[in-house]
This record gives C-alpha cells, structure tokens and sequence, in this order.
C-alpha cells in the first residue's frame, strides 16, 4: 500500500547539518562514485584481456597443429635410405666391432701370456 504524502511527511526525521557536514558527505559520495568508476573500468580491461587471451590461446593451437603438419610434409619429403645403404651402414659397423674387439682380444691374450710366463717361472722357482 503507497503512502499518502501527509503520512510520509509526519513519519519524517529532520537533521539539520552545517554546511561544513555537507560538504563532507558530498565529497565522501563523489570518492566512492569515482572508486565505483575504477572497478568498473578495472573489470572492462580484464574482461578484454581475457578475449585477448582467448583469441592468442586459439592462434597458437593453429599455429601448432600447422607446424605438425609442416614437419609431416617435410618427413615425406625426405630421402628415405635405400636397403643397400642400410646394409652398407650395418657392414661398417660390424668391420667397426671387430676392429675394437680385436684390438680388445690381443690384449686379453697378451695378459694371459704374461701371467702363464710368472705362473711357469714360480713353478720353476719351487721345483
């Protein structure tokens, strides 16, 4: 139910302020229409850069996804080793191997001929 006027005015309170008092409560709602006005501009920036980020974020997906396909590409186009160089590849390793363990096995047999020598001249030397 509305109110008539005469009700409003006789459930009234009246305050009487000096200027000063005034001047005050002015100055207190402009700080904070202005602090209001620094978080509303503060969240249009942050509703931007989250666009921003949303459209770099989908930028970059594309961008990747092109660079597997570029690598794919260029895979493809890549000499593939034909079966005469891969056996060529496997014989050099192999004459490699037998290089190193050769060298490996005469100096294996060169220490068991060094100990059978001191073996013999101690057996030598006891009877």
């Amino acid at each position: 139910m509305l109110k008539s006027n005469k009700n409003l005015i006789d459930n009234s309170t009246y305050l009487k302020l000096e200027p000063e008092q005034i001047e005050d409560i002015r100055k207190q709602e402009l700080e904070c229409q202005m602090a209001l006005l620094k978080i509303i501009k503060i969240i249009s920036a942050y509703k931007i850069l989250r666009k921003k980020e949303s459209i770099y974020k989908i930028k970059l997906k594309n961008l990747a996804k092109n660079i597997k396909k570029n690598i794919k590409e260029f895979k493809k186009t890549m000499p593939h080793p034909k079966e005469d160089d891969l056996d060529f590849v496997e014989e050099r390793k192999t004459e490699v191997r037998l290089k190193e363990y050769g060298d490996i096995d005469e100096q294996l047999n060169a220490i068991k001929e060094k100990q059978l020598n001191a073996i013999k001249e101690k057996l030598k030397s006891i009877g």
